[in-house]
């Protein structure tokens, strides 16, 4: 799943929103007792209805403008930056005109969607 974000990115970027339109959860909803309800209620009322695509379509409307695509899945990898070990994330690669280009996501939507924007923000 992508986050709220990154959903609305993709509905401004001109992503299909005929699958209805759905909500992120809200991040600090763990139970489902009447304050957490309300405080997912008041979040819900300041964010824009969007469309969050499954991977599936995702992928389907990445394919028409590539000639090669992939998506892979990284673990055990290490962040050089922080120094962090065993690293799991996705990337998504396509080659289009013999070019490779590769887009990474902590979920598999999210790296697919990454490159569905890079296709379209050209």
């Amino acid at each position: 799943m992508i986050n709220y974000q990154l959903a609305k990115e993709l509905k401004d970027a001109g992503f299909s929103q005929t699958g209805g339109l759905t909500y992120p959860e809200y991040p600090g909803v763990l139970e489902k007792d009447s304050k957490s309800l309300t405080l997912l209620m008041e979040w819900r009322e300041d964010k824009e209805g969007v469309y969050t695509p499954t991977l599936s379509e995702l992928i389907e409307s990445c394919q028409v403008h590539c000639d090669h695509f992939m998506l892979e899945c990284k673990s055990g990898c290490v962040d050089f930056e922080t120094g962090a070990t065993d690293i799991k994330f996705y990337q998504a690669l396509y080659r289009a005109d013999g070019v490779f280009q590769v887009f990474n996501g902590d979920t598999p939507s999210e790296a697919v969607a990454k490159l569905w924007l890079a296709l379209h923000n050209k």
